[in-house]
C-alpha cells in the first residue's frame, strides 16, 4: 500500500529515540478515520516479549549462518561501500545472534520504542485510511520538525508542510508513488499517516469517531495477549464479503490462533469453510514438500487447524507448539 514506505521511516524514528518508558498505548481508535470498517492492530511488545520468538531467532541465525553470510558477500559485491566490512566483522555479529541472550538484551532495549501500530479503514475507499504508530513519547513535534528538515534535503523525497489547527501536517511525496502521504504527530508519542489531507487532519484533533458501530463492537474482542488482531464488517451488499469478522494471533511459548466469520447465509459458511480447508491441506502439502521430514510436525499442527461451519458463521483455530519451532529450527545433526 502507499503508506508502507513513511509508516516503516516513521516507526524508524521511534525506534531511535532514547528508550525511555512509554506510557501504556490508549485508545488510538480516535484517532482512524469516521465509519472505519476495518482494523487491524498489531502489539509490537507482544512479539518482542513472546518466548517462542526469542528461541527462534537465535536458531534460525544460527541454522542459517552460512546463507547469511553468502548474501552479505553479494552485497558487499554490489556495494563499494560494504565492501569496506570484513568478513571477520561480519562473522562477529552473526555469531553474536546465536545468543539467545544477544537477542534478550536487544528487544529488551527495544520494547518501549515502538509499542503499537493500528491501521483503520473503510471499505472501497482507497484513500479513506490511516496507520497509527504509538511509539516512545520522545517522539515530539519538534523532533520530527527537524528530521523532516533532513528528509528534505533528499531530491528525490518532495516533502512539504502546513499547519492546521496548531499541528503542523506533512504532505510526502516518494519516488514511485506520484500520489502523496499525509502524516502528523496529535501528540508526542503517536505517529498518523494516511492517504488523505482530510483524514490526516481529523487525526490531528484526535477526536473522531473512529471505528464504524460493528467493527467497534468487533474490535472490542481483542485481548491484551493479542500480537495480531484483525476486525472487519462488512458493507452488506457483497455476498462474497462476511457480514463480520475477526481473527487473531499470539505468541507465547507456542503460537496459538483463532478466527470468526459470520456470512449471509449457511450455504456461503459451508463453500468458505470447505474453501478454506481445501487451502488448508494444499499448505500442508506444500511445507511437507518444501521441507521434507524437518516440516512433518508443523504440517501436522496445521493440519488440525480445520474450519468449521456452523450455521452461518465459520470458526477456525490454530495451535503450533513452541517444541515444533524449535525442532524445525534444529541444525542437521
Amino acid at each position: 500500500m502507499r503508506f508502507r514506505l513513511a509508516a516503516l521511516a516513521l516507526a524508524a524514528a521511534g525506534l531511535a529515540a532514547p528508550a525511555t518508558a512509554a506510557e501504556p498505548a490508549a485508545d488510538l481508535t480516535k484517532y482512524l478515520p469516521d465509519g472505519a470498517n476495518v482494523y487491524v492492530h498489531v502489539n509490537v511488545q507482544q512479539f518482542l516479549a513472546a518466548p517462542v520468538i526469542r528461541k527462534a531467532i537465535p536458531m534460525a541465525v544460527d541454522k542459517y549462518s552460512e546463507a547469511l553470510m553468502n548474501v552479505v558477500n553479494l552485497v558487499k559485491a554490489l556495494d563499494p561501500n560494504a565492501a569496506n566490512i570484513s568478513n571477520d566483522q561480519v562473522q562477529q555479529a552473526i555469531d553474536a545472534l546465536k545468543k539467545p541472550q544477544t537477542i534478550a538484551n536487544a528487544f529488551d532495549a527495544a520494547k518501549d520504542a515502538v509499542t503499537d501500530v493500528v491501521v483503520g479503514g473503510v471499505q472501497g475507499s482507497e484513500d479513506q485510511f490511516l496507520v497509527v504508530i504509538k511509539c516512545n513519547e520522545a517522539v515530539t513535534p519538534e523532533m520530527v520538525k527537524g528530521l523532516s528538515a533532513l528528509v528534505g534535503g533528499n531530491p528525490q523525497v518532495q516533502l512539504k508542510s502546513y499547519d492546521k489547527g496548531g499541528k503542523t501536517i506533512y504532505e510526502i511525496t516518494l519516488p514511485q508513488q506520484p500520489v502523496p502521504m499525509y502524516a502528523v504527530l496529535p501528540k508526542a508519542g503517536v505517529l498518523c499517516i494516511g492517504g488523505s489531507k482530510d483524514v490526516v487532519e481529523k487525526a490531528a484533533k484526535g477526536a473522531g469517531s473512529g471505528l464504524a458501530g460493528v467493527t467497534k463492537t468487533l474490535a472490542a474482542e481483542r485481548k491484551k495477549t493479542d500480537f495480531l488482531f484483525v476486525a472487519m464488517a462488512g458493507k452488506g451488499d457483497d455476498e462474497n464479503t462476511p457480514v463480520s469478522a475477526w481473527a487473531r494471533l499470539v505468541l507465547d511459548k507456542d503460537i496459538t490462533g483463532e478466527m470468526m466469520a459470520k456470512f449471509k447465509s449457511a450455504a456461503k459458511a459451508a463453500t468458505e469453510a470447505k474453501e478454506a480447508n481445501e487451502g488448508i491441506a494444499h499448505a500442508v502439502e506444500t511445507i511437507k514438500s518444501a521441507l521434507g521430514p524437518q516440516g512433518k510436525d508443523v504440517a501436522a499442527a496445521l493440519d488440525k487447524a480445520k474450519a468449521v461451519a456452523t450455521g452461518d458463521t465459520v470458526t477456525g483455530k490454530l495451535s503450533i507448539p513452541g517444541t515444533v519451532v524449535e525442532k524445525l529450527l534444529s541444525k542437521d545433526k
